[in-house]
Protein backbone atom coordinates (compact mmCIF):
# COMPACT_ATOMS: atom_id res chain seq x y z
CA UNK A 1 0.00 0.00 0.00
CA UNK A 2 1.04 3.27 -0.76
CA UNK A 3 1.18 6.52 1.50
CA UNK A 4 -1.23 8.03 -1.00
CA UNK A 5 -3.47 5.70 -1.21
CA UNK A 6 -3.37 5.16 2.23
CA UNK A 7 -4.49 8.99 3.17
CA UNK A 8 -6.66 9.08 0.89
CA UNK A 9 -8.82 6.30 2.32
CA UNK A 10 -8.34 8.10 5.79
CA UNK A 11 -9.84 10.65 3.73
CA UNK A 12 -12.59 8.91 2.67
CA UNK A 13 -12.70 7.59 6.15
CA UNK A 14 -12.96 11.03 8.06
CA UNK A 15 -15.71 12.52 5.14
CA UNK A 16 -18.15 9.99 6.85
CA UNK A 17 -18.16 11.81 10.26
CA UNK A 18 -17.92 14.99 8.82
CA UNK A 19 -20.26 15.79 5.84
CA UNK A 20 -21.77 18.85 7.69
CA UNK A 21 -18.45 20.23 8.49
CA UNK A 22 -16.16 22.52 6.20
CA UNK A 23 -14.33 20.66 3.36
CA UNK A 24 -10.68 19.95 3.15
CA UNK A 25 -8.22 19.19 0.13
CA UNK A 26 -5.06 17.56 1.35
CA UNK A 27 -2.39 16.80 -0.82
CA UNK A 28 0.38 14.01 -0.23
CA UNK A 29 3.66 13.69 -2.14
CA UNK A 30 5.35 10.37 -2.35
CA UNK A 31 7.91 11.44 -4.53
CA UNK A 32 8.51 14.03 -6.60
CA UNK A 33 8.45 14.24 -10.97
CA UNK A 34 11.12 17.23 -11.09
CA UNK A 35 14.14 15.87 -11.43
CA UNK A 36 15.36 12.97 -13.88
CA UNK A 37 11.86 11.66 -15.40
CA UNK A 38 10.94 14.28 -17.96
CA UNK A 39 11.37 16.90 -20.38
CA UNK A 40 12.45 21.19 -18.93
CA UNK A 41 9.37 22.22 -20.81
CA UNK A 42 6.91 18.80 -18.99
CA UNK A 43 8.55 20.09 -15.99
CA UNK A 44 7.74 23.52 -15.63
CA UNK A 45 4.23 22.11 -16.69
CA UNK A 46 4.14 20.10 -14.19
CA UNK A 47 5.52 22.77 -11.37
CA UNK A 48 3.20 25.02 -12.64
CA UNK A 49 0.10 22.67 -11.77
CA UNK A 50 1.36 21.63 -8.79
CA UNK A 51 1.51 25.42 -7.48
CA UNK A 52 -1.74 25.67 -8.41
CA UNK A 53 -3.09 22.84 -6.45
CA UNK A 54 -0.99 23.89 -3.55
CA UNK A 55 -2.56 26.56 -3.39
CA UNK A 56 -6.47 25.25 -3.52
CA UNK A 57 -5.48 22.59 -0.72
CA UNK A 58 -5.34 23.16 2.91
CA UNK A 59 -2.64 20.65 4.06
CA UNK A 60 0.21 19.42 2.16
CA UNK A 61 1.89 16.06 3.45
CA UNK A 62 5.56 15.65 2.83
CA UNK A 63 7.14 11.69 3.60
CA UNK A 64 10.19 12.81 5.15
CA UNK A 65 11.78 16.84 6.28
CA UNK A 66 14.49 16.25 3.26
CA UNK A 67 11.62 16.14 0.64
CA UNK A 68 9.89 19.65 3.06
CA UNK A 69 12.31 21.28 2.55
CA UNK A 70 12.63 20.84 -1.64
CA UNK A 71 9.02 21.01 -2.38
CA UNK A 72 9.27 24.53 -0.49
CA UNK A 73 13.08 25.73 -1.35
CA UNK A 74 13.77 23.88 -4.15
CA UNK A 75 10.35 23.57 -6.29
CA UNK A 76 8.17 26.91 -5.13
CA UNK A 77 5.12 24.36 -4.47
CA UNK A 78 4.11 25.94 -0.87
CA UNK A 79 5.21 28.10 2.41
CA UNK A 80 7.06 25.57 4.92
CA UNK A 81 4.17 26.09 7.04
CA UNK A 82 1.83 24.81 4.83
CA UNK A 83 3.92 21.24 4.84
CA UNK A 84 3.57 18.63 7.28
CA UNK A 85 5.89 15.50 7.59
CA UNK A 86 4.10 12.28 7.71
CA UNK A 87 6.38 9.63 7.43
CA UNK A 88 5.53 6.37 5.45
CA UNK A 89 3.56 3.70 7.59
CA UNK A 90 3.86 0.01 6.72
CA UNK A 91 2.75 -3.33 8.32
CA UNK A 92 6.24 -4.72 8.81
CA UNK A 93 5.24 -7.64 10.78
CA UNK A 94 5.91 -10.01 7.88
CA UNK A 95 9.11 -9.38 7.51
CA UNK A 96 9.73 -10.68 10.68
CA UNK A 97 8.24 -13.69 10.68
CA UNK A 98 9.30 -17.56 9.78
CA UNK A 99 12.73 -15.84 8.50
CA UNK A 100 14.70 -18.80 8.94
CA UNK A 101 12.51 -20.83 6.45
CA UNK A 102 12.13 -18.09 4.08
CA UNK A 103 15.70 -17.72 3.91
CA UNK A 104 16.49 -21.34 3.47
CA UNK A 105 13.86 -21.45 1.01
CA UNK A 106 14.79 -18.42 -1.34
CA UNK A 107 18.28 -19.57 -0.75
CA UNK A 108 17.81 -23.18 -2.40
CA UNK A 109 15.35 -21.54 -5.34
CA UNK A 110 18.11 -19.36 -6.40
CA UNK A 111 21.26 -21.79 -5.69
CA UNK A 112 23.24 -19.50 -3.09
CA UNK A 113 25.58 -21.78 -1.85
CA UNK A 114 26.24 -21.67 1.79
CA UNK A 115 28.95 -18.88 2.37
CA UNK A 116 27.71 -16.77 -0.19
CA UNK A 117 26.68 -13.14 1.09
CA UNK A 118 23.82 -12.51 -1.43
CA UNK A 119 22.89 -9.00 -2.49
CA UNK A 120 19.22 -7.57 -3.62
CA UNK A 121 17.90 -4.59 -5.57
CA UNK A 122 14.66 -4.16 -5.58
CA UNK A 123 12.58 -1.57 -8.27
CA UNK A 124 11.83 -0.76 -11.74
CA UNK A 125 14.14 -1.75 -14.57
CA UNK A 126 13.95 2.56 -15.32
CA UNK A 127 16.77 4.96 -15.80
CA UNK A 128 16.15 6.77 -12.26
CA UNK A 129 16.94 3.76 -10.09
CA UNK A 130 20.44 3.30 -11.68
CA UNK A 131 21.08 0.05 -11.99
CA UNK A 132 23.91 0.67 -14.26
CA UNK A 133 25.96 2.19 -11.51
CA UNK A 134 24.79 -0.98 -8.98
CA UNK A 135 26.83 -3.20 -11.69
CA UNK A 136 29.53 -1.36 -12.18
CA UNK A 137 30.30 -1.23 -8.10
CA UNK A 138 29.81 -5.08 -8.40
CA UNK A 139 32.11 -5.15 -11.23
CA UNK A 140 34.45 -3.24 -9.26
CA UNK A 141 34.40 -5.86 -5.62
CA UNK A 142 34.98 -8.76 -7.86
CA UNK A 143 38.54 -7.56 -8.39
CA UNK A 144 38.94 -6.19 -5.09
CA UNK A 145 37.71 -9.15 -2.68
CA UNK A 146 38.01 -13.15 -3.11
CA UNK A 147 34.75 -13.49 -0.87
CA UNK A 148 32.10 -15.38 -3.08
CA UNK A 149 28.54 -13.48 -3.76
CA UNK A 150 25.77 -12.59 -5.75
CA UNK A 151 23.32 -10.48 -6.48
CA UNK A 152 19.34 -10.58 -7.18
CA UNK A 153 17.65 -8.02 -9.47
CA UNK A 154 14.31 -7.97 -8.73
CA UNK A 155 11.68 -5.43 -10.81
CA UNK A 156 11.12 -5.13 -14.69
CA UNK A 157 10.62 -2.29 -17.23
CA UNK A 158 11.41 -0.86 -20.10
CA UNK A 159 15.73 -1.29 -19.40
CA UNK A 160 15.27 -5.38 -18.94
CA UNK A 161 17.38 -5.66 -22.45
CA UNK A 162 19.79 -2.66 -21.92
CA UNK A 163 20.73 -3.61 -18.23
CA UNK A 164 21.42 -7.24 -19.44
CA UNK A 165 23.79 -6.14 -22.02
CA UNK A 166 25.43 -3.67 -20.08
CA UNK A 167 26.28 -5.79 -17.08
CA UNK A 168 27.45 -8.37 -19.43
CA UNK A 169 29.87 -6.50 -20.77
CA UNK A 170 31.35 -5.75 -17.83
CA UNK A 171 32.20 -9.03 -17.36
CA UNK A 172 29.71 -10.26 -14.91
CA UNK A 173 27.50 -13.66 -15.75
CA UNK A 174 24.03 -12.96 -16.30
CA UNK A 175 21.19 -15.30 -15.64
CA UNK A 176 17.67 -15.12 -15.55
CA UNK A 177 14.46 -16.79 -13.51
CA UNK A 178 13.70 -19.41 -13.38
CA UNK A 179 16.96 -21.00 -12.75
CA UNK A 180 18.47 -24.75 -12.33
CA UNK A 181 22.66 -23.34 -11.60
CA UNK A 182 24.38 -21.34 -9.61
CA UNK A 183 26.98 -20.20 -12.01
CA UNK A 184 25.89 -16.57 -12.07
CA UNK A 185 26.96 -13.09 -10.29
CA UNK A 186 23.29 -11.57 -11.24
CA UNK A 187 20.53 -13.37 -11.23
CA UNK A 188 17.13 -11.05 -13.16
CA UNK A 189 14.04 -12.40 -11.25
CA UNK A 190 11.84 -9.66 -12.68
CA UNK A 191 8.75 -8.94 -10.87
CA UNK A 192 8.59 -10.68 -7.20
CA UNK A 193 5.41 -10.59 -4.59
CA UNK A 194 7.40 -12.31 -2.06
CA UNK A 195 9.48 -10.01 -0.67
CA UNK A 196 9.58 -10.72 2.60
CA UNK A 197 11.28 -14.36 1.17
CA UNK A 198 13.38 -12.02 -1.15
CA UNK A 199 14.94 -10.18 2.06
CA UNK A 200 15.07 -13.16 4.17
CA UNK A 201 17.32 -14.72 1.48
CA UNK A 202 19.46 -11.59 1.15
CA UNK A 203 22.42 -10.18 3.46
CA UNK A 204 22.84 -6.86 1.81
CA UNK A 205 20.40 -4.57 0.16
CA UNK A 206 21.35 -2.49 -2.49
CA UNK A 207 20.07 0.94 -4.01
CA UNK A 208 21.74 2.96 -6.12
CA UNK A 209 18.81 6.09 -7.32
CA UNK A 210 19.24 9.34 -8.76
CA UNK A 211 15.51 10.82 -7.61
CA UNK A 212 13.55 9.09 -4.45
CA UNK A 213 11.38 10.25 -2.00
CA UNK A 214 11.43 7.76 0.64
CA UNK A 215 12.66 4.30 -0.77
CA UNK A 216 10.08 1.75 0.46
CA UNK A 217 12.68 -0.84 -0.87
CA UNK A 218 15.02 -0.48 1.66
CA UNK A 219 12.43 0.18 4.68
CA UNK A 220 11.53 -3.38 4.06
CA UNK A 221 14.80 -4.72 4.08
CA UNK A 222 15.25 -2.74 7.21
CA UNK A 223 12.57 -4.39 8.70
CA UNK A 224 14.17 -7.55 7.70
CA UNK A 225 17.51 -6.70 9.31
CA UNK A 226 19.59 -6.34 6.61
CA UNK A 227 22.20 -4.29 6.25
CA UNK A 228 21.89 -1.85 3.40
CA UNK A 229 23.64 0.70 1.59
CA UNK A 230 22.15 3.34 -0.80
CA UNK A 231 22.97 6.51 -2.66
CA UNK A 232 22.51 9.86 -0.41
CA UNK A 233 19.02 10.61 -2.46
CA UNK A 234 15.03 11.68 -1.25
CA UNK A 235 14.81 10.98 2.61
CA UNK A 236 17.47 8.74 3.37
CA UNK A 237 19.46 10.89 5.07
CA UNK A 238 16.40 11.53 7.79
CA UNK A 239 16.04 7.52 8.65
CA UNK A 240 19.76 6.05 7.94
CA UNK A 241 22.20 7.02 10.54
CA UNK A 242 25.36 6.84 8.79
CA UNK A 243 27.67 3.37 9.67
CA UNK A 244 25.30 2.73 12.49
CA UNK A 245 21.75 1.67 11.09
CA UNK A 246 22.71 1.53 7.06
CA UNK A 247 25.29 3.16 5.03
CA UNK A 248 25.04 5.83 2.09
CA UNK A 249 27.33 6.89 -0.11
CA UNK A 250 27.15 10.01 -2.78
CA UNK A 251 25.80 9.70 -5.80
CA UNK A 252 27.41 8.54 -8.91
CA UNK A 253 30.56 7.93 -6.28
CA UNK A 254 31.63 4.60 -7.91
CA UNK A 255 34.65 4.08 -6.37
CA UNK A 256 33.27 5.24 -2.58
CA UNK A 257 30.53 2.82 -3.10
CA UNK A 258 32.41 -0.08 -3.99
CA UNK A 259 34.71 0.52 -1.13
CA UNK A 260 31.72 0.47 1.14
CA UNK A 261 30.15 -2.59 -0.63
CA UNK A 262 33.37 -4.23 -0.15
CA UNK A 263 33.38 -3.86 3.69
CA UNK A 264 30.00 -5.08 4.02
CA UNK A 265 31.25 -7.96 2.20
CA UNK A 266 34.20 -8.53 4.13
CA UNK A 267 32.69 -8.20 7.35
CA UNK A 268 29.95 -10.60 8.89
CA UNK A 269 29.94 -8.63 12.27
CA UNK A 270 29.25 -5.11 10.74
CA UNK A 271 26.45 -6.63 8.49
CA UNK A 272 25.04 -8.19 11.29
CA UNK A 273 25.22 -5.07 13.83
CA UNK A 274 23.77 -2.49 11.23
CA UNK A 275 21.20 -5.07 10.75
CA UNK A 276 20.05 -5.64 14.36
CA UNK A 277 20.07 -1.57 14.22
CA UNK A 278 18.09 -1.60 11.38
CA UNK A 279 15.27 -3.42 12.72
CA UNK A 280 14.31 -1.17 15.56
CA UNK A 281 14.93 2.03 12.95
CA UNK A 282 12.07 0.75 10.97
CA UNK A 283 9.53 -0.46 13.97
CA UNK A 284 10.00 3.20 15.27
CA UNK A 285 9.81 5.07 12.59
CA UNK A 286 7.92 3.49 9.89
CA UNK A 287 4.68 1.46 11.79
CA UNK A 288 1.73 1.16 10.26
CA UNK A 289 -0.16 2.42 13.39
CA UNK A 290 1.99 5.80 13.81
CA UNK A 291 0.97 6.29 10.04
CA UNK A 292 -2.97 5.93 10.97
CA UNK A 293 -2.66 8.03 13.94
CA UNK A 294 -0.43 10.90 12.20
CA UNK A 295 -3.31 11.25 9.52
CA UNK A 296 -5.74 11.42 11.90
CA UNK A 297 -4.39 14.20 14.42
CA UNK A 298 -3.85 16.02 10.49
CA UNK A 299 -7.18 15.71 9.61
CA UNK A 300 -8.53 16.92 13.21
CA UNK A 301 -6.31 19.91 13.07
CA UNK A 302 -7.09 20.94 8.97
CA UNK A 303 -11.28 20.15 9.77
CA UNK A 304 -10.55 22.74 13.52
CA UNK A 305 -8.84 25.45 11.27
CA UNK A 306 -12.01 25.34 9.22
CA UNK A 307 -14.65 25.79 11.77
Amino acid sequence: HTHAAKAGALGRFACLFVKKRPTVILHTYHGNVFDGYFSPLKTKIFLFIERFLAKISQGIVSISNSQKNELSSKYGIANLDKIKVIPLGFQLDKFLENTKQKRDDLRAEFHVEEGTVLLVMTGRLTAIKNHKLFFDVLANAKKQTNLSFKSLVVGNGEMYDELINYASALGLIIAESPINHSNYDILFTSWRKDIDHINAGADIAVLTSTNEGTPVSIIEAMAAGKAVITTKVGGVEDFIQNNINGIFVSKDNVGEFTDKLVELLESQDFRETLGSNAIQSALRMFSYNRLISDMRNYYSELLNLKK
